[in-house]
């Protein structure tokens, strides 16, 4: 009986020290992991900083003066206010790597932690003055377009542009088109009937209306990826795919809106007051405003 007591007892130590163990190689396990990180992260922040037009852009802008308004950066070298853009948007990348802790904060105190004080003490004006220029939507949806291996390349023309290859204002007008399209409805003495809307839903089946309804399906699975990859360019990529396929529908001759065919029409509105509350919702995920008229 005392052998068998002797014996549990060194089994119940051997468990212990098995055990702690364990503890001792998950722990190691976990400081090689985070040393790697660093370095990788080490790395990456080097590829940023090893760019000739980085370099070039940062030796620029450390010779100007603190405190320069917008206008002296524009008139005091040809070039200047493009080195000042490839500056704020290296920093916005490394700032998001950072934000996803891709880049520990660490890392890149140590390396920049100074040099980020001083160039901004040098364009923090312009800074201001663009983002006020360009605007909070455009602003955002660019910063977000991309992924954090990304090298972001902000084009201040395209940014400010009306036109189709603009995101941000290809994605807006695709909302305000069908906030335009509903306002018809009462102008034209037509009600929305959504009892007899949904009873239609089957007479859609026009090539442009069953993409459309395709698109607006993945929106869910858009959001739960976007927010497990910490990956916000997934909302913007899939609401222009949205924007694209209203745009497409509204362009087809064979899915008008406004028609004598109540049940058809009513089914139509359906689909693309649908098509606006994903707008909306996407929009808003992005911190970017939803207008009806533009």
């Amino acid at each position: 009986m005392n052998d068998l007591s002797r014996l549990a007892d060194m089994a119940e130590i051997l468990g212990a020290l098995v055990v702690v163990g364990g503890l001792i190689f998950a722990i190691m396990q976990m400081r090689n992991i985070r040393q790697q990180r660093r370095e990788l992260a080490a790395i990456e922040l080097f590829r940023f900083f090893g760019n000739p037009d980085f370099n070039r852009a940062y030796e620029r802008i450390l010779k100007l003066p603190d405190g320069l308004t917008t206008e002296e950066i524009e008139i005091r070298q040809l070039g200047l206010e493009k080195c000042a853009m490839q500056i704020s948007t290296t920093m916005e990348n490394i700032g998001v790597m950072t934000h996803q802790r891709i880049v520990p904060y660490i890392v890149v105190k140590n390396l920049m932690g100074a040099s980020a004080v001083i160039l901004w003490k040098k364009l923090e004006h312009w800074v201001y003055d663009l983002r006020e220029e360009v605007g909070n939507d455009a602003a955002r949806f660019f910063y977000v377009m991309r992924s954090n291996d990304q090298h972001l390349d902000f084009d201040l023309d395209l940014a400010k542009s009306h036109r189709e290859e603009n995101p941000v204002y290809y994605v807006q007008y695709a909302h305000a088109r069908i906030c335009q399209m509903l306002q018809k409805l009462p102008e034209q003495s037509l009600r929305f009937d959504e009892a007899r809307a949904r009873a239609s839903i089957g007479r859609l089946v026009q090539d442009k209306e069953l993409a459309l309804i395709k698109t607006l399906a993945r929106y869910a699975e858009q959001v739960t990826i976007a927010a497990r990859d910490r990956a916000p360019q997934t909302i913007v990529h899939y609401l222009r795919d949205v924007a694209a396929g209203l745009h497409s529908f509204y362009n087809d001759p064979n899915c008008r809106v406004i028609i004598d065919d109540d049940e058809l029409r009513d089914a139509r509105v359906a689909l693309i007051t649908a098509t606006r509350q994903i707008l909306q919702n996407g929009l808003a995920l992005l911190g970017v405003s939803a207008p009806e008229r533009m």
